[in-house]
């Protein structure tokens, strides 16, 4: 398979995270940390998970995620305590223009979440093509020590530089 690593814009997407064990959780917990809102489907849901329930971002479903559930571009990540939905999930993602991720299978994925590093507005990603997260995982690990906080005023300075470029340039023109 080939890949094109890229930023997905979330604002007004639909993201569904099926699942209320721990896999779950944690996708709820790294999608709201982008301020997006997340819909969580589940029959059943650990406490830690149920403690989402007054997120601002966070909506929390009791029952089983169903094609209905779907729109065009909505991104859906499959926990394994929903893999017994997946090949379901799978056809109506196809059907509706969805992109599902299934936890741990990447045969069934449209695309596949990267082990990330952020620093205010800096975002470095790492992956594997889905073949080993924990490598990536441990690159980014590394990478953590490299790239300290102070990156997020590297790139708000960099950012005001090239406002500045841009308009000097504009003004030759």
């Amino acid at each position: 398979m080939s890949f094109v690593p890229v930023l997905v814009t979330t604002a007004g997407r639909q993201v569904i995270v099926a699942g209320g064990g721990s896999q779950a959780e944690w996708k709820v917990h790294r999608l709201t940390r982008t301020n997006v809102a997340v819909t969580v489907i589940s029959d059943a849901f650990q406490p830690s998970l149920d403690m989402w329930r007054n997120h601002p971002l966070v909506t929390i479903r009791h029952g089983t995620i169903e094609a209905s559930d779907l729109a065009p571009s909505s991104l859906v990540f499959l926990a394994d305590e929903a893999r017994a939905q997946a090949e379901a999930i799978k056809t109506a993602s196809e059907q509706k223009g969805a992109w599902i991720n299934v936890v741990d299978q990447p045969a069934w994925c449209d695309f596949y979440s990267m082990a990330e590093l952020r620093r205010g507005d800096l975002i470095v990603a790492v992956a594997t093509s889905g073949k080993a997260p924990g490598l990536a995982r441990d690159v980014r690990d590394l990478l953590e020590q490299l790239l300290g906080d102070h990156w997020a005023q590297t790139v708000d300075t960099r950012a005001k530089q090239r406002l500045i470029s841009s308009s000097r340039t504009s003004e030759i023109r």
